[in-house]
């Protein structure tokens, strides 16, 4: 994993510590895995629903803007 890949799942996981939000850092970790397996074939990619993952990122989305809306 690169350290741009270890920077955002840290901040996720801070973001989920400071602010309650979603822990999307695990979430991050198999996006970037997924995103091998089909880029590359060298890693075995996590099983995910789609239209969890969706979900998921689409309430984070929501959750991140009102928190620097409201700042």
């Amino acid at each position: 994993m690169t350290a741009n890949h270890r920077a955002r799942q840290e901040a996720a996981h801070s973001l989920h510590r400071e602010h309650g939000m979603d822990d999307v850092s695990e979430l991050l970790g198999d996006l970037n895995e997924t995103r091998k397996s089909e880029s590359y074939g060298d890693a075995v990619a996590p099983e995910l629903d789609a239209e969890e993952t969706v979900s998921r990122i689409g309430a984070y989305v929501e959750a991140v803007e009102a928190l620097v809306g409201g700042q």
